[in-house]
């Protein structure tokens, strides 16, 4: 396998052979990497957003489910800034999912700027996303100029008068 340089933190569990993969492609023999990239754990897709969104030029701040993101959001507001956007996922692993944070970070913010992402494209909101209160949606699997796009759709865009 070509060595392709130091591999980012959130890798380091896979390429250690933390996530073996056991299966193998029919005809193919074994699969070609130590792990199949779409078993990455929640941590690994927060790292891999994040550094996808700071290639992007934002600044960003990550939390692990709606309670932590909520939290942040209210230290936020209460040293005076509030974030641009916010990114939810729709379904978080023991924690907080997407609609819920949604409604309440509404609540502490009627204006806040709600982006909703999942891999569950049958799921109600991602096609009804409005109406679950989200600004726009960014569906699973996602590439760096799909989420550049929506976040600049959302921040140039201007809310409509809310209730």
């Amino acid at each position: 396998m070509e060595d392709i340089g130091e591999p980012y933190p959130f890798e380091r569990p896979y390429w250690a052979g933390e996530h073996p993969v056991t299966s193998t492609f029919p005809g193919q023999g074994p699969y070609p990497l130590p792990f199949h990239p779409l078993d990455l754990d929640e941590e690994a897709l927060r790292a891999l957003l994040y550094r996808s969104l700071t290639s992007l030029g934002y600044e960003v701040h990550s939390a692990r489910d709606g309670a932590e993101a909520i939290a942040l959001c209210e230290a936020a507001k209460a040293s005076g800034r509030v974030f641009d956007a916010v990114l939810l996922d729709l379904t978080v692993s023991g924690g907080m999912g997407g609609v819920e944070t949604a409604a309440r970070l509404r609540e502490l913010d009627p204006a806040v700027k709600l982006i909703v992402s999942s891999g569950y494209s049958d799921a109600p909101v991602m096609s009804k996303f409005r109406e679950y209160g989200f600004d726009d949606v960014i569906p699973k699997p996602w590439q760096t100029a799909e989420v550049s796009e929506v976040f600049r759709r959302v921040l140039l865009a201007e809310r409509g008068p809310t209730l």
